[in-house]
């Protein structure tokens, strides 16, 4: 998973509309929600601590459901209705398929970006191990 180990901060994002910062920590491969228009804030809320997540983003469109996509160290990524007032936080809305070839190689999701509402650009890394044949060939 060396792609997505290249800091402590993966993704940093307000919500639009809104005082709520969005943080991926690379390290510990987690979501958290922190508040940040009080000089007194509550606890972060840890969104997801089990999925392995690497980078998120919030739609661009403010309003009281935001809409906001996550991805994953096994390359897939979660569209979620979030309610900053709501229990639980987060409500799966839909899961994007990875590309056609992820039979064959391990993806990793680096990096997502809303372009609209309703298009969500993603990138997607995959680290492969040498050919055998071709460290032989290195060592002579």
């Amino acid at each position: 998973f060396a792609a997505s180990a290249a800091g402590p901060v993966r993704s940093l994002q307000f919500r639009p509309g809104s005082y709520e910062l969005l943080m991926v920590d690379a390290a510990k491969q987690t979501m958290t929600v922190l508040q940040a228009n009080s000089s007194n804030p509550p606890k972060p809320d840890v969104i997801d601590s089990a999925s392995k997540i690497t980078c998120a983003a919030w739609a661009p469109e403010p309003n009281s459901d935001s809409l906001l996509a996550v991805g994953r160290a096994d390359g897939l990524v979660d569209v979620f209705t979030y309610k900053a007032k709501a229990q639980p936080l987060l409500t799966k809305k839909n899961r994007l398929n990875l590309p056609d070839d992820a039979d064959e190689d391990p993806w990793v999701c680096t990096h997502l970006e809303w372009l609209r509402n309703d298009v969500l650009g993603v990138g997607y890394c995959s680290v492969l191990p040498p050919d055998d044949e071709e460290a032989d060939d290195d060592e002579e």
